[in-house]
């Protein structure tokens, strides 16, 4: 996204890209367009609608605006229909007007004259400015772009206008997509309270968080563990919030509300599969301390090493993922599953360990696991 927006085609794939979009509509755009605009484009290249489908999960997420950003250039907006009769907003660029950022004050769109003493616009550019300001102050989402643009947003306005640094792109996208879900998070983190009936100090929760967030190498498990701690399933009770003719019971057949926490730990017919995992674990880590679930989740277990901590989140988080591939079924998860489960992680560890030259880390933290595998063949 970064290169699109940058429009950097010394990025040969960049060139590729664009090339595979329609010709008229420049990639820098792509990005603040709409999904239905996305459909009309019929855009073949697989990898540009699979980074378009990750962006817009991502922005709905942040809830940013949907088909309209301020980090917009002004010259690449693909329903103005001024843009592609007429030349003068790509002179504005030249003149450093570059994003529609730059046509406000605030919340309130600039006056004319406002905009001639700081870009030195043409007098003769004054229509131009009124067609801009009426498809501003149409435009269906206008209340969002009026809005101060968050950090987030920010950061692409400072890629557009070239004022970023490219160092270290995944880090700052990372910590400014953590800022604008601190507050949804801490929603989360009032549900958690909610059902476990105790008070979470906001730094354990964000310990919790940083320590979960290095769980694995697959970014697939990251995203899952991810998924746990924000509580991204549909469950019952969840379901019957909007769909009227589905029940909030318990698909398990036990006669209970299927809440969150009753579907991963509490119902009756999986606290079977939770002693069966908890005995195997102590077996593997040779732990002497008593867990629980919700302590292994904010990082509330005492344990003397950062390798046997790592472990336990691991192998709970396996656990947890034994129980999804089981979503909807009346029968419960078997300890069988979550060992054939831990083996293919356990393999994919160590694949990725060799190629990564960090077979010692691997050997230090799986050990363990080897040993318990080798006695289970």
């Amino acid at each position: 996204l970064v290169a699109w927006i940058r429009l950097d085609l010394d990025t040969m794939w960049v060139q590729l890209e664009q090339d595979s979009v329609v010709k008229n509509i420049s990639i820098t755009n792509i990005p603040f367009l709409s999904r239905n605009q996305w459909r009309k484009l019929k855009i073949q290249n697989e990898w540009v609608v699979f980074t378009l489908g990750v962006w817009d999960r991502v922005r709905k997420k942040l809830k940013l605006p949907l088909s309209l950003s301020r980090a917009a250039r002004i010259d690449g907006i693909a329903d103005f229909k001024p843009n592609k009769m007429d030349r003068g907003f790509g002179e504005w660029a030249d003149k450093g007007l570059l994003v529609i950022n730059q046509l406000f004050t605030g919340t309130t769109i600039k006056t004319f004259s406002q905009l001639q003493r700081e870009y030195n616009i043409a007098n003769s550019d004054l229509f131009r400015f009124f067609q801009i300001r009426h498809y501003l102050q149409k435009h269906k989402e206008i209340d969002k772009v009026k809005e101060s643009p968050t950090d987030f947003e920010k950061y692409w306005i400072e890629v557009v206008e070239n004022q970023k640094d490219l160092q270290k792109i995944v880090s700052a996208l990372y910590q400014r997509i953590r800022m604008e879900q601190e507050e949804t998070t801490l929603d989360v983190k009032n549900k958690w309270e909610l059902e476990l009936n105790r008070v979470i100090e906001d730094t354990e929760w964000e310990k919790a968080w940083d320590s979960w967030h290095k769980c694995l190498n697959s970014p697939n498990w990251r995203e899952f563990s991810w998924k746990i701690r924000m509580r991204f399933f549909r469950t019952p009770i969840v379901i019957a919030s909007y769909d009227n003719n589905a029940s909030n019971l318990c698909w398990r057949k036990c006669g209970q509300i299927g809440d969150f926490s009753h579907i991963f730990w509490e119902c009756p017919k999986v606290k079977g599969y939770w002693e069966g995992v908890k005995r195997e674990i102590g077996i593997i880590l040779n732990l002497t301390v008593d867990w629980n679930i919700h302590k292994v989740i904010l990082e509330e277990v005492d344990l003397p090493t950062e390798v046997t901590r790592y472990m336990l989140r691991v192998l709970v988080l396996i656990a947890h993922k034994v129980i999804t591939v089981n979503w909807l079924k009346p029968h419960p998860p078997t300890l069988e599953q979550w060992v054939q489960r831990l083996k293919t992680v356990n393999l994919m560890e160590d694949i990725t360990a060799t190629l990564r030259l960090r077979k010692d880390i691997y050997n230090k933290r799986w050990t363990p696991v080897n040993l318990y595998l080798e006695q289970k063949t």
